[in-house]
Protein backbone atom coordinates (compact mmCIF):
# COMPACT_ATOMS: atom_id res chain seq x y z
CA UNK A 1 0.00 0.00 0.00
CA UNK A 2 1.07 3.78 -0.68
CA UNK A 3 0.66 6.22 2.21
CA UNK A 4 0.88 9.96 0.47
CA UNK A 5 1.51 12.16 3.26
CA UNK A 6 3.58 15.09 3.45
CA UNK A 7 3.74 15.10 7.57
CA UNK A 8 7.38 13.07 8.16
CA UNK A 9 5.55 12.50 12.16
CA UNK A 10 2.49 11.32 10.73
CA UNK A 11 3.77 9.63 7.72
CA UNK A 12 6.94 7.60 9.30
CA UNK A 13 4.06 7.13 12.14
CA UNK A 14 1.40 5.20 9.59
CA UNK A 15 4.38 3.40 7.85
CA UNK A 16 5.64 1.72 11.22
CA UNK A 17 1.89 0.68 11.97
CA UNK A 18 1.22 -1.06 8.57
CA UNK A 19 4.18 -2.43 8.87
CA UNK A 20 3.85 -3.94 12.29
CA UNK A 21 4.04 -8.12 12.41
CA UNK A 22 4.64 -8.16 8.26
CA UNK A 23 1.13 -8.82 7.29
CA UNK A 24 1.36 -5.51 5.43
CA UNK A 25 3.93 -3.59 3.22
CA UNK A 26 3.43 0.60 3.27
CA UNK A 27 5.67 2.91 1.89
CA UNK A 28 5.63 6.93 2.00
CA UNK A 29 5.37 9.51 -0.75
CA UNK A 30 5.14 13.02 0.66
CA UNK A 31 4.89 14.67 -2.72
CA UNK A 32 0.81 14.80 -5.18
CA UNK A 33 2.74 14.88 -8.14
CA UNK A 34 5.09 12.12 -7.68
CA UNK A 35 2.56 10.05 -5.87
CA UNK A 36 0.12 10.21 -9.17
CA UNK A 37 3.18 8.60 -10.83
CA UNK A 38 3.91 5.85 -8.45
CA UNK A 39 0.07 5.36 -7.81
CA UNK A 40 -0.48 4.45 -12.08
CA UNK A 41 2.85 2.30 -12.24
CA UNK A 42 3.56 0.60 -8.96
CA UNK A 43 -0.34 0.01 -8.95
CA UNK A 44 -0.66 -0.20 -5.29
CA UNK A 45 -2.86 -2.25 -3.51
CA UNK A 46 -4.46 0.25 -1.33
CA UNK A 47 -3.74 4.45 -1.47
CA UNK A 48 -4.36 6.54 2.06
CA UNK A 49 -4.47 9.62 0.91
CA UNK A 50 -4.27 12.98 2.90
CA UNK A 51 -5.16 16.06 1.01
CA UNK A 52 -3.27 18.64 2.50
CA UNK A 53 0.11 18.28 -0.11
CA UNK A 54 2.17 20.96 -0.81
CA UNK A 55 3.11 20.88 -4.66
CA UNK A 56 -0.29 19.11 -5.55
CA UNK A 57 -4.09 18.76 -3.55
CA UNK A 58 -5.14 15.45 -2.66
CA UNK A 59 -8.43 15.83 -4.04
CA UNK A 60 -6.66 16.45 -7.60
CA UNK A 61 -4.56 13.49 -7.22
CA UNK A 62 -7.18 11.73 -6.40
CA UNK A 63 -9.16 12.91 -9.94
CA UNK A 64 -5.83 12.18 -11.78
CA UNK A 65 -6.00 8.47 -10.62
CA UNK A 66 -9.12 7.35 -10.53
CA UNK A 67 -9.87 6.73 -14.54
CA UNK A 68 -7.14 4.40 -13.95
CA UNK A 69 -6.47 2.85 -10.49
CA UNK A 70 -8.99 0.33 -9.61
CA UNK A 71 -7.64 -0.24 -5.93
CA UNK A 72 -9.33 1.03 -2.92
CA UNK A 73 -8.27 4.49 -1.95
CA UNK A 74 -8.81 6.32 1.58
CA UNK A 75 -8.90 10.00 2.50
CA UNK A 76 -7.24 10.59 5.89
CA UNK A 77 -7.41 14.39 6.19
CA UNK A 78 -7.77 17.77 8.68
CA UNK A 79 -10.55 18.71 6.34
CA UNK A 80 -13.34 18.20 7.91
CA UNK A 81 -16.17 19.91 6.44
CA UNK A 82 -18.59 18.48 4.58
CA UNK A 83 -17.65 19.54 1.47
CA UNK A 84 -14.47 18.49 1.46
CA UNK A 85 -15.91 14.87 2.42
CA UNK A 86 -18.18 14.80 -0.25
CA UNK A 87 -16.30 15.32 -2.95
CA UNK A 88 -13.89 13.06 -1.96
CA UNK A 89 -16.40 10.23 -2.16
CA UNK A 90 -17.46 11.56 -5.38
CA UNK A 91 -14.30 11.85 -6.55
CA UNK A 92 -13.96 8.17 -5.93
CA UNK A 93 -12.66 7.69 -2.23
CA UNK A 94 -13.82 4.01 -0.45
CA UNK A 95 -13.89 6.53 3.21
CA UNK A 96 -13.19 9.69 4.51
CA UNK A 97 -10.91 9.36 7.90
CA UNK A 98 -10.76 12.90 9.69
CA UNK A 99 -7.65 14.40 11.76
CA UNK A 100 -6.42 13.32 14.55
CA UNK A 101 -7.09 9.81 14.40
CA UNK A 102 -6.74 6.75 16.00
CA UNK A 103 -4.14 4.35 14.60
CA UNK A 104 -5.78 1.13 15.79
CA UNK A 105 -9.00 2.11 13.92
CA UNK A 106 -7.43 3.34 10.88
CA UNK A 107 -5.41 0.02 10.80
CA UNK A 108 -8.71 -2.36 11.06
CA UNK A 109 -10.19 0.14 8.14
CA UNK A 110 -7.20 -0.29 5.93
CA UNK A 111 -7.31 -4.17 6.32
CA UNK A 112 -11.13 -4.06 5.65
CA UNK A 113 -11.12 -2.14 2.47
CA UNK A 114 -7.99 -4.76 1.68
CA UNK A 115 -10.24 -8.08 2.30
CA UNK A 116 -13.38 -6.52 0.19
CA UNK A 117 -11.12 -5.98 -2.28
CA UNK A 118 -9.26 -8.71 -2.50
CA UNK A 119 -12.17 -10.76 -2.85
CA UNK A 120 -13.51 -8.47 -5.82
CA UNK A 121 -10.77 -9.56 -7.78
CA UNK A 122 -10.65 -12.82 -7.03
CA UNK A 123 -14.54 -13.02 -8.53
CA UNK A 124 -13.59 -10.43 -11.33
CA UNK A 125 -9.87 -11.93 -12.55
CA UNK A 126 -10.27 -14.45 -15.24
CA UNK A 127 -8.19 -18.11 -14.56
CA UNK A 128 -5.08 -18.02 -17.55
CA UNK A 129 -6.59 -20.01 -20.54
CA UNK A 130 -4.82 -23.03 -21.62
CA UNK A 131 -1.70 -21.92 -23.14
CA UNK A 132 -2.14 -21.90 -27.05
CA UNK A 133 0.37 -21.84 -30.06
CA UNK A 134 3.61 -19.77 -30.49
CA UNK A 135 2.83 -16.05 -31.03
CA UNK A 136 5.17 -14.48 -33.27
CA UNK A 137 6.04 -10.59 -33.42
CA UNK A 138 8.35 -9.74 -36.10
CA UNK A 139 11.43 -11.27 -35.25
CA UNK A 140 10.05 -12.42 -31.46
CA UNK A 141 8.48 -15.63 -31.12
CA UNK A 142 6.76 -16.61 -27.70
CA UNK A 143 5.88 -20.43 -27.07
CA UNK A 144 4.07 -20.11 -24.11
CA UNK A 145 3.34 -24.03 -23.64
CA UNK A 146 6.71 -25.02 -23.94
CA UNK A 147 8.35 -21.16 -22.32
CA UNK A 148 10.74 -20.63 -24.74
CA UNK A 149 11.19 -17.24 -25.96
CA UNK A 150 13.77 -16.60 -28.51
CA UNK A 151 14.67 -13.56 -30.82
CA UNK A 152 16.16 -13.51 -34.33
CA UNK A 153 16.28 -17.26 -33.53
CA UNK A 154 18.23 -16.99 -30.30
CA UNK A 155 16.99 -17.77 -26.67
CA UNK A 156 16.05 -15.55 -24.26
CA UNK A 157 16.97 -15.82 -20.59
CA UNK A 158 13.99 -14.99 -19.03
CA UNK A 159 12.80 -14.90 -15.71
CA UNK A 160 8.98 -16.68 -14.81
CA UNK A 161 8.03 -13.03 -14.33
CA UNK A 162 9.13 -11.91 -16.94
CA UNK A 163 8.37 -14.52 -19.48
CA UNK A 164 4.36 -14.37 -18.42
CA UNK A 165 4.79 -10.85 -18.96
CA UNK A 166 5.63 -11.08 -22.57
CA UNK A 167 3.53 -13.41 -23.34
CA UNK A 168 0.61 -11.48 -22.05
CA UNK A 169 1.79 -8.67 -23.94
CA UNK A 170 2.84 -10.84 -27.06
CA UNK A 171 -0.40 -12.52 -27.59
CA UNK A 172 -2.36 -9.40 -28.70
CA UNK A 173 0.65 -7.30 -30.25
CA UNK A 174 -0.62 -3.70 -30.74
CA UNK A 175 -3.02 -3.56 -27.74
CA UNK A 176 -2.48 -1.31 -24.41
CA UNK A 177 -2.85 -3.84 -21.70
CA UNK A 178 -3.50 -1.85 -18.75
CA UNK A 179 -1.44 -2.28 -15.81
CA UNK A 180 -4.11 -2.88 -13.42
CA UNK A 181 -5.15 -5.64 -15.35
CA UNK A 182 -1.24 -6.80 -16.21
CA UNK A 183 -0.99 -6.90 -12.00
CA UNK A 184 -4.38 -9.12 -11.86
CA UNK A 185 -3.32 -11.45 -14.43
CA UNK A 186 0.63 -12.03 -13.54
CA UNK A 187 -0.69 -12.80 -10.02
CA UNK A 188 -3.06 -15.48 -11.25
CA UNK A 189 -0.22 -17.04 -13.19
CA UNK A 190 1.78 -16.60 -9.67
CA UNK A 191 4.10 -13.85 -9.99
CA UNK A 192 5.01 -12.45 -6.24
CA UNK A 193 4.97 -8.77 -7.76
CA UNK A 194 5.76 -7.35 -4.35
CA UNK A 195 8.42 -8.71 -4.46
CA UNK A 196 9.08 -7.94 -8.52
CA UNK A 197 6.94 -4.49 -8.92
CA UNK A 198 6.07 -4.06 -12.42
CA UNK A 199 8.24 -0.92 -13.95
CA UNK A 200 10.84 -3.17 -12.38
CA UNK A 201 9.88 -5.92 -15.19
CA UNK A 202 9.62 -3.85 -17.54
CA UNK A 203 12.70 -2.38 -17.43
CA UNK A 204 14.36 -5.90 -17.74
CA UNK A 205 12.46 -7.25 -20.12
CA UNK A 206 13.04 -4.25 -22.12
CA UNK A 207 16.95 -4.56 -21.60
CA UNK A 208 16.76 -8.59 -22.85
CA UNK A 209 15.31 -7.19 -25.28
CA UNK A 210 17.35 -4.59 -26.75
CA UNK A 211 14.46 -1.96 -26.86
CA UNK A 212 16.59 1.56 -26.10
CA UNK A 213 13.90 3.52 -26.10
CA UNK A 214 15.29 4.79 -29.76
CA UNK A 215 12.95 3.00 -32.05
CA UNK A 216 9.24 1.82 -32.30
CA UNK A 217 8.81 -2.09 -31.73
CA UNK A 218 9.43 -3.69 -28.76
CA UNK A 219 7.00 -2.79 -25.58
CA UNK A 220 5.70 0.90 -25.40
CA UNK A 221 4.10 2.58 -22.99
CA UNK A 222 1.17 4.74 -23.34
CA UNK A 223 0.67 7.14 -20.72
CA UNK A 224 -2.30 6.76 -18.25
CA UNK A 225 -2.77 3.54 -20.29
CA UNK A 226 -0.86 0.62 -20.15
CA UNK A 227 1.49 -1.03 -21.99
CA UNK A 228 1.28 -3.07 -25.37
CA UNK A 229 4.10 -4.90 -27.42
CA UNK A 230 4.86 -3.41 -30.65
CA UNK A 231 6.32 -4.83 -33.80
CA UNK A 232 9.72 -4.05 -34.67
CA UNK A 233 10.61 -1.72 -37.60
CA UNK A 234 12.06 -3.72 -40.90
CA UNK A 235 15.67 -3.34 -40.69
Amino acid sequence: MLIVEDNPHIGGRLVRVFNAGGRLEASLEASGHRAVERILTEVPDLVLLDLGLPDLDGLEVLRQVRPFYLGPVVILSARAELEARVEGLQLGAEDYVTKPFEEQFVKALVERKLETWRRFREQVTPAPEPAPGPYVVGPLRVDPAARVATLRGAPLELTDAEFDLLAILARQPGVVVSKAVLHDLLQVVGCPLKVRPLDMLVSRLRAKLGDSGERQGCIRTVYGRGLCLLPWPEP
